[in-house]
């Protein structure tokens, strides 16, 4: 593909598609293109540097990554971004990310057909705040989980229910929760594993892509639950535009995961794929 800049300057880009699973709710096992199709995404820019950031290897460009994020330096952070630094993702990662603290660094490995590497990380987070919609506006006339927000209240990941939440029996300790304490209960569950209990509070789909994610890192030799920051749960605010609750959650703690990094890109050096 050859892309002509708004200053005129061509660049020639050798597609190089993101892929990766988990990303469908309702096929969590189906591999989907998530990037580096489309011109915006497509055309990494040279650096100036750019061949000290080709030499970089798969560790140093996860340590380089988090060292930018630690110290806020978002131009440098904004090297090892695939995508556009002015959309909200770009934006709410910052918010997510920055002032963490680095704990370890491990070796990284590749698994299955993922052209890239994965690099295991413990990570301290600094305290982030999100808001968890909770509504009752179904069938069964109880609170569920509808969506986590970021404090502007734009959606992080919205929450569909394309089935009617069950009925409970009135004696059942989920069907008459507060929005409050169903935000507490969908951490927990999450937490523990428990789907039972999960089923109860959020989307057949999220629990699914949950599962599958839970699978994943213990086939990685995770424990799942360490990719969980704590979370403390505040008070709930009404919407009248959304006709709907928002739960004032912050989270907190130690994360370890594996983040993803591939160079299979036109400036052929390590950007982030995932695992955040």
């Amino acid at each position: 593909m050859e892309i002509t800049r708004p200053d005129g300057q061509k660049t020639t880009w050798k597609t190089a598609p993101y892929v990766r699973p988990g990303d469908d709710r309702d096929h969590p096992d189906r591999w989907n293109i998530t990037g580096g199709v489309g011109p915006e995404q497509a055309d990494i820019k040279m650096l100036p540097d750019n061949k000290k950031y080709e030499q970089l290897t798969p560790k140093q460009a996860a340590e380089a990554f988090f060292k930018a994020c630690a110290t806020k330096n978002w131009d440098e952070m904004a090297k090892f971004w695939p995508m556009s630094t002015t959309d909200e993702k770009f934006e709410r990662m910052k918010e997510y990310l920055g002032g963490l603290e680095v704990v370890s660094i491990g070796e990284p490995f590749q698994k299955d057909s993922y052209p890239g590497w994965y690099v295991p990380y413990e990570i301290k987070l600094p305290p982030t705040d999100i808001n968890v919609k909770v509504s009752n506006t179904n069938a069964a006339k109880r609170f569920v989980v509808n969506g986590l927000y970021d404090t502007k209240l734009q959606p992080m990941e919205k929450l569909d229910w394309t089935t009617e939440p069950e009925a409970l029996a009135g004696d059942d300790a989920f069907a008459g929760m507060s929005p409050a304490q169903v935000a507490r209960a969908y951490f927990d569950a999450m937490t523990k594993s428990d789907w039972v209990a999960m089923r109860k509070l959020a989307p057949e789909s999220d629990v699914e892509q949950t599962k599958q994610q839970y699978a994943e890192a213990k086939k990685a030799g995770l424990d799942p639950a360490s990719a969980l920051p704590a979370v403390e749960v505040g008070e709930a605010v009404w919407s009248p535009a959304e006709s709907a609750w928002f739960v004032k959650c912050r989270m907190t703690g130690v994360k370890k995961w594996n983040l993803a990094v591939r160079n299979d890109n036109s400036a052929n050096r390590y950007l982030f794929d995932g695992g955040l």
